[in-house]
């Protein structure tokens, strides 16, 4: 019954993960969008407050396509309404002055970003939560406010639908200050009441900016195994929270059974063989639904690659063409620089969304390998030239080992095999202090082939190197700044190599570096000339 007990304990732990990791991303993905659009058009200072109507015409284009943004306006520095997104323009002239978003903005000079608690708005009543930016002269003074109005109803509705999949799912959102934003079930807490004494904010969210505990509701009284998270880009706090007797409903029949058991062992004999048979109809039934909902997520995986794929590939196929001038336009050097990020942010975002398919595909079973005959050597020199720029630009000095004589040949999908050692060496390279060293190589043995990478970095406590294997988890050195990746690289490689019937091992020593060895079995080594039969 304790193997049970952990057991579900477990997989609601995994599903709280699963649940907060996907709402953060997504919140920090638009939110953190909307914040940076903000800041962008405050740097820029595209208009001034004496034009409202040019001013909403350009600030309709934007708000329009983020479903999230009930509307972008403009204030003057006197916290009237200049510039309004929606159709009419039905905010310009309102005074504002008094919001909380206008306020904090103009008695704190240091201050460019405000998320204020949720309001309902004068225009048309829907509850919101702003969030503003500040436009300020050379000196500091105060010369508008940008402010994007959030749709709480955009957020509920986003919580409810995953919310009401998840019996006994709570999901909440709330300022670092315990104010509540946006909440599922949607009646559980009122809009906008503080909660600074609840034990998410008191206990954790102060002491941890993200973490797993169990506590009791100050609103319901309800235990919860809750998991949390400060937002990266703004000052919010995610928490996704499981009923302890929804999580433990059937430890808690099961025990209820046994203790039946002791006083009418008879009659549990036969009501066991029933349950037996409802266990088995019950379990076959959930197996199918298991299958139903796996094929739903690679169809949502493959559709969703398919819908970033196509705009991505034409936002970075547009951008490096306007980086090089290609049509000879004369574009400004700024504007080049910015066509420049853009295309460099489109191609890793695309290598993200590359990682993704492979996990997915990895985790089912379905990745197919291209086989053929791979000669280790030349792949390894391949990888050296390749990650050569990248390695002296941190100054680190990236080189192969000496190889033995004759190099084996390798059965393999070469594209694969480059994959793992890509994602390796970027690891090594990426958590490598300045004028350290990184080394690639392979070493033969009785049971098969070791490829390695090498390096001289600050090492990986042991507790650690079992879970940084883990998908979206990251190892964070001290003294090494790297906010690179979401965690999949190595989880990737793992399974790339054990789709090779290997095995990827990491050995380290803190203070003196780490060793990670893809392992391929001798039944994959051909000697060098061997046809690839």
């Amino acid at each position: 019954m304790l193997q049970a007990w952990r057991a579900e304990r477990d997989a609601g732990r995994r599903t709280l993960e699963s649940v907060q990791m996907a709402l953060s991303q997504h919140l920090a993905a638009t939110l953190g969008t909307m914040d940076d659009t903000l800041a962008i058009l405050g740097h820029q200072r595209l208009w001034t407050t004496g034009v409202p109507g040019p001013v909403s015409r350009d600030l309709e284009p934007i708000a329009s396509p983020l479903p999230f943004v009930r509307a972008l306006i403009l204030l003057n520095p006197d916290g009237v309404v200049v510039a309004d997104s929606r159709p009419g323009h039905s905010a310009i002239g309102l005074d504002v002055s008094d919001r909380e978003y206008f306020k904090q903005l103009l008695i704190d000079p240091t201050r460019d970003t405000v998320v204020s608690r949720p309001i309902r708005s004068r225009v048309d009543g829907d509850w919101a939560f702003p969030v503003s930016h500040a436009l300020r002269a050379a000196d500091g003074t105060l010369t508008g406010v940008l402010v994007a109005s959030i749709s709480i109803a955009y957020l509920n509705d986003l919580f409810a639908d995953l919310g009401q999949n998840f019996p006994g799912m709570a999901i909440l959102l709330t300022g670092t200050d315990g104010t509540v934003q946006a909440r599922w079930p949607a009646d559980a807490v009122p809009m906008g009441a503080p909660l600074g004494d609840a034990a998410l904010i008191r206990a954790h969210v102060r002491t941890a900016p993200s973490g797993t505990y169990w506590g009791t509701s100050p609103v319901d009284g309800t235990v919860r195994l809750v998991r949390y998270s400060v937002l990266e880009s703004l000052p919010l706090v995610l928490a996704v929270g499981l009923d302890r007797n929804v999580l433990f409903a059937s430890t808690i029949q099961q025990a209820w059974l046994w203790g039946s058991a002791s006083l009418v062992v008879a009659v549990i004999v036969l009501l066991g063989t029933r349950h037996m048979g409802r266990m088995a109809t019950a379990l076959e039934t959930a197996m199918v639904a298991a299958e139903a909902a796996d094929r739903r997520k690679d169809e949502f995986v493959a559709n969703m690659s398919h819908e970033i794929r196509t705009p991505l590939n034409a936002v970075i196929g547009f951008s490096e063409i306007m980086h090089e001038d290609a049509l000879g336009a004369g574009m400004p050097a700024v504007y080049a620089d910015y066509a420049r990020d853009i295309h460099q942010s489109g191609r890793y975002l695309l290598g993200i969304v590359d990682e993704i398919l492979d996990l997915s595909a990895l985790s089912a079973h379905r990745l197919i390998l291209c086989e053929d005959i791979v000669d280790p050597e030349a792949l390894l020199y391949d990888l050296v030239q390749m990650m050569e720029v990248r390695a002296r630009s941190r100054a680190i000095d990236l080189s192969v080992d000496a190889l033995p004589v004759p190099v084996p040949r390798l059965v393999a999908d070469r594209r694969r095999l480059a994959q793992v050692l890509l994602n390796l060496v970027t690891n090594a390279i990426k958590f490598t202090q300045r004028g350290g060293w990184v080394r690639v190589g392979l070493r033969e043995g009785p049971d098969g082939l070791d490829l390695y990478v090498q390096d001289n970095g600050p090492g990986i406590p042991q507790d650690r190197l079992a879970v940084i294997m883990k998908p979206f988890e990251r190892d964070r050195p001290s003294g090494i700044s790297s906010d690179e990746g979401v965690g999949l690289g190595l989880a990737v490689a793992s399974g790339l190599v054990e789709a090779h019937g290997g095995a990827l091992t990491l050995r380290s020593t803190l203070g003196q570096g780490t060793e990670a060895v893809a392992h391929l079995p001798r039944t994959r080594l051909r000697l060098p000339g061997s046809a690839s039969g």
